[in-house]
């Protein structure tokens, strides 16, 4: 049994310039006290390891690639990078990241805050994201 658990969502388009990050604004699911969502980020607040997995449906501007990327505290996540090529403008397609991250300190002086990071131009929708400790 998991500790703490967190389910955040947005429904909305986001229109986001590359370099921009997904917000996610409406809590579905939560327990336990060691995982908050704060200004559309999820921040985690005890040591240890929590597994992530971040769902996008994304609508590149330019029928070029964009990259979703898994940030903690700012530092790519190894591995935690999605990519999606579109045949033609305005093509939507889905990406799924999943990764496991490890944060340090007990107790911990500042939250990890985790982020996910765009790379090129587009408009996403249905963003997901999941957190269990």
């Amino acid at each position: 049994m998991s500790k703490s658990m967190l389910y955040a969502v947005n429904t909305a388009d986001q229109t986001i310039d590359a370099g921009g990050s997904v917000m996610f604004t409406e809590i579905i699911r939560q327990t336990g006290n060691s995982i908050k969502l704060r200004s559309g980020h999820v921040e985690t607040e005890e040591a240890g390891y929590y597994h992530v997995a971040v769902n996008l449906t994304i609508q590149p501007a330019a029928a070029s690639a964009v990259t979703a990327q898994i940030l903690l505290n700012n530092n790519p996540v190894p591995g935690a990078v999605a990519s999606l090529t579109p045949g033609a403008i305005n093509e939507a397609g889905s990406v799924c990241i999943p990764c496991i991250v490890r944060t340090y300190g007990c107790p911990m002086a500042e939250p990890s805050v985790l982020t996910v990071e765009i790379s090129g131009d587009c408009t996403v929708t249905n963003a997901t994201v999941e957190v269990v400790h």
